[in-house]
């Protein structure tokens, strides 16, 4: 989008890595913007696998200094190196308060832990569409070993060219299929793409009939405005935003969200709009036509019409 040749891009994205990561590495980034937040759905003390869980491992040494600590708050915390003789596995028994962090000389952050887990992933996940680079360079640029990744990249890419290769009845069932009008007969026939499988095992063109007594074809333009058709109906659906209540006694079909805040150990923030709006009523309201479906159906049109 910037206009710039795409070997001029992807370098410049690998000299912004390269100097972040000297950045980071020779502490010219404050402690605060290594900090991790996340709630408590509950008092400290009542969970159950508080000693797997950083932030309440946080909590708990919080309330130990004296400090007021509850359900509800949100608990900021850093990820420092292994202590001599301390293993490195468990996170949780390396996670320490900004506080904590500044009183004591001996914590550091631990800033390969951060770059595994906290930078890579989503970095590689936005450059994943961008042709020259790779997860394995990106660690690199990173400063990681770049081979530990590299497996990873190359099982992700047979996988995605398998993907292709498998019958969009098995890999895209769920996703709305394209039919288009046969030139002679008039009928309604299912592009499944260039090439299809016939009855009898064998590869035929996609864009013949299938009625061997028609002769018929599926033309180009009919192909492209059923194409169109179903995009249209999947871009309505989802903009749509319809929202239907998990329980089943419930039954609300809505588009309005409730401002009441829905907890889950599982996110470090409480969401909003998941709670059914109904009184009394403790179901989830789950979308119509996710985000994910709306994926799924583009990830079908691209191999279908990529194919072409």
């Amino acid at each position: 989008m910037s206009g710039k040749p795409r070997e001029d891009v992807i370098e410049q994205v690998h000299e912004c890595l390269r100097k972040t990561a000297d950045d980071i590495r020779s502490n010219r980034i404050p402690a605060e913007s290594f900090v991790i937040t996340k709630g408590l759905t509950k008092d400290p003390s009542e969970y159950p696998d508080a000693k797997n869980q950083p932030h309440v491992v946080v909590a708990l040494a919080m309330r130990a200094e004296g400090k007021n600590v509850s359900a509800g708050m949100h608990i900021p915390y850093v990820v420092c190196k292994p202590l001599p003789g301390q293993p490195a596995g468990n996170v949780s028994t390396r996670a320490f308060s900004v506080d904590a962090l500044k009183k004591d000389p001996t914590l550091q952050i631990d800033t390969d832990w951060y770059f595994s887990q906290q930078l890579h992933p989503p970095i590689s996940r936005l450059c994943a569409v961008i042709e020259g680079t790779d997860s394995a360079r990106i660690a690199e640029c990173l400063g990681l070993d770049g081979s530990k990744f590299h497996s990873a990249v190359t099982h992700g890419r047979e996988s995605e060219e398998s993907f292709t290769l498998v019958s969009s009845d098995e890999s895209f069932r769920n996703a709305t299929k394209v039919f288009a009008t046969c030139n002679k007969c008039s009928a309604e026939v299912h592009f499944e793409g260039p090439f299809r499988l016939s009855a009898v095992g064998k590869w035929v063109d996609g864009f013949q009939c299938p009625d061997e007594s028609c002769g018929g074809c599926l033309p180009i333009s009919s192909v492209r405005a059923a194409t169109h058709k179903v995009l249209r109906q999947c871009m309505s659906k989802y903009f749509d935003c319809w929202l239907t209540c998990s329980e089943q006694t419930c039954g609300l079909r809505t588009r309005q969200m409730s401002l009441r805040p829905f907890y889950d150990d599982s996110k470090a923030l409480p969401e909003l709009g998941r709670c059914c709006i109904r009184k009394d009523c403790n179901g989830q309201l789950k979308e119509e036509y996710s985000t994910k479906d709306m994926h799924l159906q583009l990830q079908y049109l691209c191999v279908l019409t990529n194919a072409c």
